[in-house]
């Protein structure tokens, strides 16, 4: 492996102001398996008879299991936490799914039994309603380790608080929630500090008043010399200084390609198009009136403005006939309780009428049709992912555009196995002309689609994290070109109006930690 210097950036403070307890929470595709491997292969050195867990989400956990082996030539083997509970643990390195033994909330486990302990995608932990036993069993993990490494792109997920939950599962008892307001505060005062020196300004007088407390009489830097922008040279060891003493900032890393010492930042080409309803208005309303009428039907409005012309399998599914593989596919979707029979005769007679006017392409497919058309006569775009977090969708879109389209089309399904999904994209990867891929939000961790450089969105997710998840798939560091086209569909007069706003009001908070 050639590493680039940013990567050494995490071991380093794994070991010292992390004290072995840190979160890398590098942007998607900048090495932080890389990044990790190095602090696992540290540890299996200074004790080669010890215990590594490495909880995984299923989808990768092959993948971490190839990437020790080849990039560090580290043996690791899949396990389970059964195996863990009670007794001694076993020697050697295991990578285990987050969803092992998900009926159990703790584990008997003793103090100091694991060496480390390295969760990826550790925001799945937070701890929300169903994720509450996931979480329990990580943090019975972290307690008994004697180093604990956490990987996230994205650590604010919704809110706030989601970061301190998950500095309070990395660093148990070091980042309580009666005290995180206050750790928040001084950390945004210091990153205010830190933009304003790196942009030749002077810091807010409110910000150096608030960290003056935190400055040691013997500190390389005093408060006198942050009031004006600093010479580059003195300003690398006040950098450093400062970045020391934010209480959130010395427990994580976060490298970003834009930064100057990764120097990775691929030019990001965000386009919104928004779709008329055309004459598929009336009836459009009409089901999306129905699904609001009878509650807890929001997420099928977002199906239905994710693809109108999925609308037949969308009711059908509702209506619980003529439903493709009533089952598992659906689970992640959303399952409401079924409608009023008084209201099934309304929605039996919108479905006939959805399948006689807008039977196949609907106003969505019709403007991706053209936007692919439009990106495959650009010899600067190389292939094209298309992003859905619904089934509806997946199931409809491509067909159609296999169906209408001269076009290299594939589809990695929640049917396919990670033997299928690996061959699909290796297929697609030797494809030596223009292609489509079609991916659900299960294909938003942990795989590599650099082949790509441009991505359509069909629906917007609420959470931004999730559609950074997304951008990062193609936006990787062995990505060859130089940038990446992010076109998001927005169809007018639905939900997706206000999913926009509400994505931009995120990431604004987000901006500030």
């Amino acid at each position: 492996i050639d590493f680039y210097p940013f990567q050494v950036r995490p071991l380093l403070k794994f070991h010292t102001t992390a004290g072995r307890r840190l979160l890398i929470a590098d942007e998607t595709g900048l090495g932080k398996t890389i990044e990790a491997g190095m602090i696992i292969a540290e540890t299996i050195a200074a004790n080669p008879s010890g215990t590594v867990v490495i909880l995984s989400p299923r989808s990768v956990l092959s993948k971490w299991i190839a990437e020790l082996r080849r990039k560090f030539g580290i043996h690791a083997v899949e396990g389970r936490l059964h195996e863990f509970d009670g007794g001694s643990p076993p020697e050697g390195v295991f990578v285990v799914s987050h969803g092992s033994m998900p009926s159990s909330d703790s584990i008997d486990i003793e103090d100091g039994a694991l060496d480390l302990l390295v969760i990826d995608e550790v925001h799945r932990f937070i701890g929300r309603t169903e994720e509450q036993k996931r979480r329990g069993r990580a943090m019975c993990l972290s307690n008994a380790s004697k180093g604990v490494l956490g990987l996230s792109a994205t650590p604010i997920q919704i809110e706030m608080t989601d970061l301190q939950r998950i500095l309070d599962l990395i660093a148990p008892g070091e980042h309580p929630a009666a005290d995180y307001p206050n750790q928040a505060e001084l950390q945004m005062a210091l990153n205010r500090i830190m933009a304003a020196q790196l942009e030749s300004e002077s810091p807010e007088l409110s910000d150096l008043q608030m960290i003056e407390p935190h400055l040691l009489p013997d500190s390389p830097v005093s408060l006198d010399e942050l009031r004006t922008p600093m010479d580059a040279e003195s300003w690398v060891t006040a950098h450093l200084y400062l970045q020391s003493i934010g209480p959130i900032g010395r427990r994580m890393t976060r490298a970003r390609a834009r930064d100057p010492d990764v120097d990775q930042a691929k030019e990001r080409i965000v386009i919104d198009h928004p779709v008329g309803l055309g004459e598929h208005e009336a009836l459009f309303h009409a089901i999306d009136a129905w699904l609001q009428r009878n509650g807890s039907r929001h997420p099928n409005r977002q199906q239905l403005a994710s693809c109108p012309s999925a609308a037949v399998g969308i009711i059908s599914h509702i209506l619980g006939s003529n439903s493709p593989n009533d089952g598992s596919d659906w689970d992640d979707d959303y399952i409401a309780p079924a409608p009023a029979s008084a209201e099934l005769g309304e929605l039996e007679s919108l479905r006939r009428r959805t399948e006689i006017e807008m039977p196949n392409v609907g106003p969505k497919l019709s403007k991706l049709m053209e936007l692919l058309e439009e990106l495959e006569s650009r010899e600067e775009i190389t292939k094209v992912v298309v992003f859905t977090h619904w089934i509806p969708t997946l199931r409809k879109a491509p067909k159609v555009v296999r169906a209408m389209m001269d076009l290299s089309v594939y589809t990695i399904s929640p049917e396919d196995d990670q033997e299928a999904i690996d061959r699909k994209i290796e297929r697609l990867r030797s494809d030596d002309g223009f292609a489509v891929l079609f991916v659900s939000d299960r294909m938003s961790i942990g795989v590599d689609l650099e082949m790509a450089n441009a991505a359509v969105n069909m629906d917007l997710p609420y959470n931004p994290a999730v559609l950074q998840q997304r951008i990062g798939r193609l936006d990787r560091i062995i990505q060859k070109s130089d940038f990446i086209e992010i076109h998001n569909l927005i169809l007018e007069d639905s939900v997706e109006v206000r999913i926009r706003q509400v994505i931009e009001e995120r990431i604004e908070i987000f901006m500030g930690i």
